[in-house]
């Protein structure tokens, strides 16, 4: 018996990686797309000008409009930290409570304005497994910024965050770093020793040279606030 439990639970988690890999092959997939449709637009202008058709700024005296800027982030953190959640808040201002944890990775795309200025986030929701911590390493090697999570009402996901700076720091370049205390809106019904207090949550990021911020993806509390100061 204990031989036939081992079998079945490799066959589940080969079944878990394989349904991972198709959604991040899907996922690669739709950008491609979205890249392609990109670029045909983008020949369409080309030729419209090289025809002798209007140009941007010709004869108004105006200046061309200068493509807004790309940043790349990426949200880490155990699973059940919130993640997806807190992406769901931020591009479609929704919150539902039976989002299933991420496998692999997901993509969005958010226009901000960031200091007046129009700015394009491409956002990566990683997994929290572990059999996925490879694949979130190797999302950190081409971000530009983290969004690190857990959940203010889990001490084990606050001590996870260590390990996770180890790897984030182990990209190779010194990242924009923000440390995420998640689900604020669990802290009343919590009892005054548990969970984990905001001072420990500022203590950490302050020791690791990182911001800090405490969010509701539940309630939209700091979500937006939280990657814009990031973005900065």
């Amino acid at each position: 018996m204990p031989f036939l439990r081992r079998e079945q639970q490799a066959l589940r988690e080969l079944a878990e990686e394989n349904l991972a890999f198709t959604s991040y092959i899907r996922m690669l997939q739709s950008t491609n797309r979205r890249l392609r449709e990109s670029n045909g637009s983008l020949r369409s202008a080309l030729l419209l000008g090289a025809s002798g058709g209007p140009r941007a700024g010709s004869g108004t005296g105006e200046q061309p409009v200068a493509p807004s800027p790309v940043y790349r982030l990426v949200l880490a953190g155990d699973s059940g930290a919130g993640k997806s959640s807190f992406l769901l808040r931020l591009c479609r201002n929704e919150f539902r409570g039976d989002i299933s944890s991420t496998l692999g990775v997901d993509f969005q795309v958010k226009e901000l304005l960031v200091d007046g200025e129009q700015t394009t986030l491409q956002i990566w929701d990683t997994a929290g497994q572990e059999r996925y911590r490879s694949i979130s390493r190797s999302y950190f090697r081409k971000a530009h910024g983290v969004l690190l999570l857990y959940d203010i009402s889990s001490q084990s996901s606050f001590l996870s965050v260590r390990r996770w700076i180890e790897d984030i720091e182990g990209a190779g370049t010194a990242l924009p770093l923000m440390l995420v205390g998640n689900k604020s809106d669990l802290r009343a019904a919590l009892p005054e020793t548990a969970g984990v207090h905001t001072a420990h949550g500022q203590r950490l990021a302050t020791a690791h040279n990182c911001l800090f911020c405490e969010t509701s993806a539940k309630d939209g509390t700091n979500v937006v606030e939280a990657v814009l100061h990031l973005a900065r």
